[in-house]
């Protein structure tokens, strides 16, 4: 295994609105957590080979919305409002490129996705409104260097700023993330 292979994932939060520049430019407010995955020297046996992110996300049911920069999962509405945004761009090699992202497929409610508590904890805050997905983000191939930034958070969707008023909020964290690194064959 090449010595030198990392992914780190960084978790940004703030409590101001603002435009924050990684690769592509992602909007952070302060009911959102964005986070940042650096994938450095992944292994491929073939330079043809791409790098798939795979991410399981268990909410209250929920939608696909798609815009010309993002695809999010949105559900609920007014303060119940939450979403999972995933940028359609990603930085490759230092140079932005499209990332493919696949459907949102559906899973059992038993799905745990790697911890025993999610399907309890999403179930007590939703009931029969839970919602267990999967979903595929796609990098260029042979690419030394990656930098993808999905982001969870409450309210409106990004980039829709006018939402957000400039106090602190919290965030609903009924969110769950798990990313898997997966090669393509």
């Amino acid at each position: 295994m090449n010595p030198t292979f990392e992914v780190r994932v960084t978790y940004i939060a703030t409590d101001r609105v603002g435009i924050l520049n990684v690769g592509a430019v992602a909007v952070v407010t302060p009911k959102a957590i964005e986070s940042v995955i650096n994938i450095t020297n992944f292994p491929y046996t073939n330079v043809a080979n791409s790098v798939r992110l795979n991410i399981g996300v268990a909410t209250q049911a929920s939608a696909v919305q798609a815009t010309a920069q993002f695809t999010h999962l949105a559900g609920g509405n007014g303060n119940a409002a939450t979403y999972f945004t995933l940028n359609k761009q990603v930085l490759a090699g230092g140079v932005l490129h499209p990332a493919q992202i696949s459907a949102f497929v559906d899973v059992a409610q038993t799905a745990d996705f790697g911890n025993n508590d999610v399907v309890g904890q999403v179930n007590v805050k939703y009931a029969n409104a839970a919602s267990f997905k999967i979903v595929s983000v796609t990098f260029p191939a042979g690419a030394a260097s990656i930098i993808y930034d999905p982001a969870v958070g409450a309210g409106s969707t990004p980039p829709d700023v006018a939402a957000y008023n400039n106090g602190a909020s919290s965030i609903a964290f009924s969110f769950v993330l798990l990313a898997l690194i997966a090669l393509l064959f």
